[in-house]
């Protein structure tokens, strides 16, 4: 049966080769094979229409690679969906920028967690657009001094506050 797969798989018919895996009940094999194709949305699809869920790291990964699929393309909008779903939080932020939604970007303040060194890429972010006035500023340069460690508060916090007084 594996042959027949390997031969399906040589000549292109990779949706043949794909239900021959399914019908072997070896899933993995087929999300493998859509995997190595970069075939992102259909990795999607076999790994939610497992029975009992799917893998979530092969989900993250997936929707990593959509997003990336779509910010390739300048569909931000989209891509930021997908980074969301991922939790890829850096490319969120790089995605809210190139929208100049600085309201959501503000609004990731929040969910980011609590060693967020993102808190700098945020404030980098919106000080090179320009749209980050002086109590925006303020604001990350405070909730960086509550979060981020001892060893690398000091510096870069101090960078913001600077850039929040000019």
């Amino acid at each position: 049966a594996l042959g027949r797969v390997e031969v399906a798989a040589y000549f292109q018919r990779f949706d043949e080769a794909e239900t021959l895996y399914r019908e072997m009940d070896r899933r993995d094999l087929a999300i493998d094979l859509r995997r190595r194709l970069g075939d992102w949305f259909r990795v999607v699809q076999l790994v939610q229409g497992a029975a009992g869920g799917g893998d979530d790291e092969q989900l993250r990964t997936a929707w990593d690679e959509i997003g990336s699929f779509y910010a390739d393309r300048q569909k931000f909008d989209k891509a930021a969906q997908y980074y969301r779903q991922s939790k890829n939080t850096q490319q969120l932020i790089n995605c809210h920028a190139r929208l100049g939604d600085y309201e959501a970007m503000r609004s990731l303040v929040d969910e980011l967690p609590e060693d967020a060194s993102l808190l700098l890429v945020l404030a980098v972010q919106q000080a090179r657009a320009g749209k980050a006035g002086f109590s925006s500023l303020q604001y990350l340069s405070k909730v960086c001094a509550s979060r981020l460690p001892r060893a690398t508060r000091a510096g870069q916090c101090a960078h913001l506050s600077v850039r929040a007084s000019q």
